[in-house]
């Protein structure tokens, strides 16, 4: 069914209403929004002005993630004067080679305003792809709107499009169109190659899945992609191919190590007997998504069972949990869009039995209340992280974007959110550009662009300039914090009291600070 220009216009403003709020929002989270923002933000300058994907920030995450896991006096004998090396290739750990296409797009607009906003329109993409997708598929403007509603409330959508970027998120909408692109009866042969070669180039993983989902669709049902097997077989054996020969032969990544080696059913079965908590998060991850969630694609069993396979690697891994009930990360990009597809798909299907039934308004009525029931429930049954259940009604208040309409207010001028961003920026003014720092991590993005920033306490050893917050606690010691140990309060306390020393002997002036607002000081060397 066409979709009219009237009805075209119109929805497009109701996205525009919800969409430019949480796009604003996203903007002003991205000031404090850890190095994950900051470091994506570097590449693509890298990119622009050497043509390599570097990053000096992510070298110093993986120095940090050794730092805080050490003693606090082997801390404070080492010299910390930065990362080795300085800066690592980042397409050896992930290759986001789309960074190449949205690099030279970086002159006009900078990353920190382009890539938040390129996020929120990959969250609202997925929505609007659904609303128009199930119009054109005959179903009425109502359920249309409902089903799209519901997606949103997806926990992965919802608490995703509140966390940092990451280059995986681009999959939700590329994936859809990927899957739409595929399985459509008129194949137009042109757009289906450059979507799935634009799939391949977010990430290294998005080709192999992307392959294996043509082949497993053509194998499900062969009758329809016979006329066409040569070009899915070529097409789906290479991006197979080009992922494969990637993580094998150019990636040198211990996660991949690690989480590929918690895949094999031995040690997925050790796993699912000795790590705490595991076998709890697999259960909710299930039931969210293949119970409550997606119980609208069993409808569509062949999409049900794809969505199913590329639930896999989240469903036998194991990545520290984040994996499977921590929904805010970018862990969950790979398979929403298979889900959603399922779950749309087996709308429509279910919707034509519906409609040859002696009651099929009535009909009609009882799915879509039994649809709200069924995928609402996973945001008024766990809480934020997939720490329930713990039901809950005033969780739903978590929606994406109704909680972006909601807090608006928070990131307009005069609002908690705005001032806090506006705090960091306060800091970024006093620091002169091409000069080192060494700052907590939250203020990365505002101080990457011109300068070399370290994670504190690495780089103070070369640092011209330390960004250290003022103790809340007034009667305790130290004065000032920015250390992070994960060896607990005490150790913590002792390094940031150390380092104050150490500070000193490096030629640090703290008394001398300046003050920045009530909560950080900015020291010279």
């Amino acid at each position: 069914m066409p979709v009219s220009r009237k009805e075209t216009w119109f929805a497009v403003l109701i996205f525009a209403v919800v969409f430019l709020p949480a796009a604003h929002t996203q903007t002003v989270r991205w000031k404090f929004g850890y190095a994950d923002n900051a470091f994506l933000d570097q590449i693509l300058v890298r990119i622009r002005e050497t043509g390599r994907p570097m990053s000096q920030i992510n070298a110093g995450v993986y120095e940090l993630f050794e730092l805080i896991t050490m003693p606090p006096e082997e801390v404070l004998a080492l010299p910390l004067d930065g990362p080795k090396p300085a800066e690592i290739n980042q397409f050896r750990k992930h290759t986001y080679a789309i960074l190449y296409l949205l690099a030279p797009l970086s002159h006009v607009v900078p990353g920190r305003i382009m890539l938040p906003v390129l996020k929120t329109m990959c969250f609202f993409g997925m929505l609007a792809f659904a609303y128009f997708f199930l119009r054109k598929e005959g179903v009425g403007y109502f359920s249309a709107a409902l089903m799209t509603v519901l997606i949103s409330a997806h926990p992965a959508w919802s608490w995703g499009l509140y966390w940092q970027m990451y280059v995986d998120r681009l999959f939700l909408i590329c994936g859809l169109f990927f899957l739409y692109h595929v399985t459509k009866k008129d194949l137009n042969r042109r757009y289906l190659v450059i979507v799935a070669l634009l799939c391949l180039s977010i990430s290294e993983r998005m080709g192999a899945v992307c392959g294996v989902a043509m082949l497993g669709f053509a194998i499900l049902n062969p009758r329809r992609y016979m006329a066409h097997k040569w070009l899915y077989a070529t097409l789906a054996l290479a991006l197979i191919a080009v992922s494969v020969s990637i993580i094998k032969f150019y990636l040198v990544s211990k996660d991949y190590v690690g989480f590929s080696g918690s895949l094999l059913p031995g040690n997925f079965l050790l796993n699912l007997q000795g790590i705490p908590g595991f076998r709890e998060k697999m259960l909710t991850f299930i039931v969210v998504n293949l119970c409550l969630f997606g119980f609208l694609g069993l409808f569509n069993w062949r999409a049900y069972l794809m969505a199913l396979g590329t639930m896999a690697p989240n469903i036998m891994g194991n990545l520290g949990g984040a994996e499977k009930t921590g929904f805010s990360t970018h862990y969950h990009s790979i398979y929403l869009p298979f889900l959603v597809w399922a779950v749309i798909t087996g709308y429509v299907s279910i919707r034509q039995r519906l409609s040859r039934t002696s009651s099929p308004r009535l009909s009609m009525l009882a799915l879509n209340l039994l649809a709200c029931v069924l995928m609402l429930t996973p945001l008024a049954l766990y809480s934020y992280g997939g720490a329930g259940p713990r039901p809950q009604l005033s969780n739903l208040k978590a929606m994406g974007w109704a909680r972006s309409l909601r807090e608006l207010p928070m990131y307009l001028p005069g609002g908690s959110q705005f001032e806090w961003a506006r705090a960091f920026e306060e800091v970024a003014a006093r620091v002169p550009a091409g000069v080192v720092v060494s700052c907590g991590e939250s203020l990365l993005p505002v101080l990457q662009p011109g300068r070399e920033v370290h994670i504190y306490p690495e780089g103070i050893g070369v640092a011209d300039r330390v960004v250290l917050f003022v103790n809340p606690e007034v009667d305790e010691s130290p004065r000032y914090l920015g250390a992070v140990s994960y060896l607990g309060q005490e150790a913590e306390r002792k390094l940031n009291l150390g380092l104050m020393t150490k500070l000193g002997e490096l030629g640090f002036d703290l008394e001398g600070a300046e003050v920045v607002g009530s909560w950080a000081i900015l020291a010279k060397r």
